[in-house]
């Protein structure tokens, strides 16, 4: 599933994590900047810390995967209209 530019800016740090993860804290030494990490594509920010802090409640951790964890992040930004729900 291709979509939104901002699935691969996602996909890209998640990637870079040890999985299983248990929660949105796992991922931070993945991230490029830690917490100060922010996702930008297309004219959207998404602030690393806004994926566990604001939109946590979609996501359903432990995650196995990397593509798990960018689908439910993905559709997180769809239902709290961050991204155009054709995104």
């Amino acid at each position: 599933m291709s979509g939104h530019p901002l699935r691969g800016e996602l996909a890209a740090a998640f990637d870079r994590a040890s999985y299983p993860l248990v929660s949105p804290f796992d991922l931070i030494p993945a991230l490029p900047d830690g917490p100060e990490t922010v996702f930008e594509a297309d004219g959207i920010r998404v602030p690393a810390v806004d994926i566990g802090l604001v939109h946590g409640h979609h996501l359903a951790f432990p995650y196995r995967s990397a593509d798990a964890l960018v689908d439910d992040v993905m559709a997180a930004l769809r239902a709290d209209n961050v991204l155009p729900s054709r995104a």
